[in-house]
């Protein structure tokens, strides 16, 4: 298994609890809390965690501070892409696109093919 399935894995198997009730209130507001402050934190280490040594990894060549601005940059732009999103129209794939659109203002520097794919990923999110 390759560094990113194995993180990719360890995530998802850190997620699961098929033990919780979530049919009771608090114990359902309680994951939803935690799973915000999982997001919140992820985002907070992004450029100190495992996100970093993957890039390191797949870029040995690259100064950190670089690694660390793009991966910044990054987690900016994915915040900004769901902070944009609204059900606001007819179709649900041009509010993805609208939503990605603003982000790619407020974050200029991405190119069309990352563009793409965040609209991709904030369809698949947000549905």
């Amino acid at each position: 298994m390759g560094r990113a399935t194995s993180f990719r894995a360890t995530c998802i198997t850190q997620a699961a609890n098929p033990t919780l009730d979530l049919s009771n209130p608090k114990v359902f507001g309680r994951l939803i809390k935690d799973v915000f402050a999982s997001i919140n934190k992820s985002r907070r280490t992004a450029p100190d965690g495992p996100t970093f040594e993957h890039l390191k990894y797949l870029y040995p060549g690259i100064e950190d501070r670089y690694l660390k601005e793009a991966i910044k940059q990054a987690v900016s732009f994915d915040m900004a892409c769901v902070a944009n999103f609204h059900y606001n129209s007819d179709s649900y794939i041009d509010d993805c696109k609208i939503a990605v659109a603003f982000a790619a203002a407020e974050n200029p520097g991405f190119s069309a093919k990352t563009i793409a794919i965040a609209e991709h990923y904030l369809m698949i999110s947000m549905r």
